[in-house]
């Protein structure tokens, strides 16, 4: 079953002007739906074909590790309301791919080859050293 909240904001809205003031209450919820042709975790796809200038604003957390492109470009994420993930589009603009990357998995990722290297040389050091005692 598919449970829908009467009033819901849509997962991707057009908006044609971020409010200067924070708080989700300050995000006018008149914004235009904007078709999402991919949403998976991590990977959201939005088609902006015709949809005009403005910005995007998508219902997911402003977390470090995401980015943005439109049409394989770039693009700057602002916060909407200090919450929401937003960016500024133009009328020209057919595309925009969101995707996130947890910055503590990459950090993770380049750790641990490193510490894996470390503890062979633990290994074979505290070799060298049992093999010296009991030449002793």
């Amino acid at each position: 079953a598919v449970y829908r909240v009467p009033g819901a904001w849509p997962r991707a809205s057009l908006h044609r002007q971020l409010p200067a003031a924070a708080g989700l209450d300050r995000l006018p919820k008149k914004g235009r739906a904007i078709p999402v042709t991919r949403d998976d975790p991590g990977a959201i796809d939005v088609d902006l074909a015709g949809v005009g200038a403005g910005f995007v604003v998508l219902t997911e957390i402003a977390y470090p590790g995401w980015s943005a492109t439109v049409d394989g470009e770039p693009a700057e994420i602002v916060a909407a309301a200090d919450a929401l993930l937003a960016v500024e589009v133009d009328a020209a603009a057919n595309s925009l791919e969101w995707r996130f990357r947890p910055r503590i998995l990459l950090g993770s990722l380049a750790a641990f080859p490193l510490l894996w290297l470390l503890w062979i040389v633990w290994f074979a050091m505290s070799g060298v050293r049992r093999g010296r005692r009991r030449s002793t």
